[in-house]
């Protein structure tokens, strides 16, 4: 039993010199720097309209979000946002602007939620901010982190380490944040791919749905699609909030409909998708060989933005926190040396 406690608190505990939050906390910035240039616009989008047409998500009725929040509520949200990001992105005081901005990209994350539509990817880079708020390593690379260092070498002038050091690349940090991190993509990943099982179960497999989708030949249901108990009335319908103006409408491109005309290429890609999704949980756990999963998942996404112009950048942004990238200096130092060594031998 002593060696299960110890064996669960490596995985989760245990240090490594193989992650670098640093870099990863300006990557999820930049990705969220979205939410920063159109917060403004899309605040007042979101309060203008009308309350029936939201049901207030889990975490609204939990908090007790205002749903709409109203808009000079929103001003001054978006305004503290707008000054978070910049904060967060230098870092500057990383860890309270981080807080700050996630914070409140998590508010009007819960704020669409609660209307008839949302976003697949919306939350998952607001909840890895969230992470690395908490995640030793953030401040790396960072304003912070300069000034800690200039403090360091005016107290102990000879204890001067390499720049790229003294920032925190390469420093021993918990391995908690990637894993969780990897635990909320594989969530994401093979609850989707449940849900083919759930609901097309071996329709997924024929290759029939897929195909669809590639060859653009679909209508429009009339199916309402709302989250929620109230019943969807025949205002919620009505543009430019409705229903229908959010439902799932691919746009293949010509490389879509022409893979889509083979039925055994489209049944295929669907076990593919199957294996991929549902198989995705094993990277939570099988550490040494997450980056092949994240590769895994970037050709996937990179394959949906060339078929159906669909690429999930929320989950794509999060894989820099759980790659094994604290290395990468020292490696890059080996191979510039080796290359002028070969370089040199040639020459002679």
């Amino acid at each position: 039993m002593s060696g299960v406690l110890e064996g669960w608190r490596r995985f989760w505990f245990g240090e490594s010199c193989d992650y670098q939050l640093g870099w990863a906390r300006i990557v999820v910035l930049l990705y969220l720097m979205r939410f920063h240039v159109d917060s403004m616009s899309s605040w007042r989008w979101l309060a203008s309209i009308p309350a029936d047409f939201y049901e207030p998500s889990f975490f609204a009725r939990l908090f007790g979000f205002p749903v709409p929040v109203p808009l000079p509520v929103a001003e001054v949200l978006a305004r503290i946002a707008g000054v978070a990001w910049w904060f967060a992105l230098l870092g500057v005081l990383t860890r309270v602007s981080l807080f700050a901005f996630a914070a409140i990209y998590l508010v009007r994350g819960t704020v669409q939620y609660s209307m008839v539509w949302t976003h697949h990817d919306a939350g998952i880079g607001g909840l890895c901010a969230l992470i690395l708020v908490f995640a030793p390593g953030t401040d790396d690379w960072s304003v912070d982190a300069i000034v800690r260092a200039c403090w360091r070498r005016s107290r102990n002038p000879q204890a001067g380490r390499p720049w790229f050091q003294e920032l925190g690349w390469g420093a021993a940090r918990p391995v908690w944040p990637q894993r969780l991190v990897l635990l909320m993509l594989a969530m994401s990943y093979t609850g989707a791919g449940i849900n083919k099982v759930r609901y097309g179960g071996p329709r997924w497999l024929d290759g029939r749905t897929l195909q669809y989708y590639l060859s653009a030949k679909r209508l429009r249901p009339r199916t309402a699609m709302h989250y929620g108990m109230q019943p969807v009335s025949a205002r919620t319908w009505k543009d430019p909030w409705g229903v229908d103006a959010h439902l799932y409408n691919p746009r293949p491109t010509q490389l879509a409909r022409r893979m889509s005309k083979s039925i055994w290429l489209c049944r295929g890609m669907a076990a593919a998708t199957l294996i991929f999704e549902c198989g995705f949980v094993a990277s939570a756990f099988w550490i040494r060989r997450a980056g092949w999963f994240l590769a895994a998942a970037l050709c996937f996404h990179m394959l949906t933005k060339l078929t159906l112009s669909v690429f999930f950048w929320g989950n794509v942004a999060c894989f820099p926190v759980a790659m094994r990238c604290g290395r990468w200096p020292q490696l890059a130092r080996r191979g510039w040396s080796r290359a002028r060594s070969l370089l040199t031998a040639r020459r002679r």
